[in-house]
């Protein structure tokens, strides 16, 4: 039961309770969103990274992305 009035402390310390609910967290789920893509991206592990695993160039990826 501790850990729980913690956690709700802690969460109450970010700003925007009133204005915008549960959605005050939006910006930090978008940016860790940013930063994973970015990792997923440009990161090497052994020889590749995530993006030369998928079939195709990018314009394979857009066309999965409007079908």
């Amino acid at each position: 039961m501790l850990l729980r009035t913690r956690l709700k402390r802690l969460l109450d310390l970010v700003p925007g309770k009133r204005q915008l609910g549960v959605y005050r967290f939006l910006p930090c789920f978008f940016v860790l969103g940013g930063v994973l893509e970015w990792i997923m991206i440009n990161v090497r592990i052994g020889h590749e990274t995530f993006s030369e695993d998928l079939p195709g160039s990018s314009s394979f990826l857009l066309q999965i992305c409007f079908i």
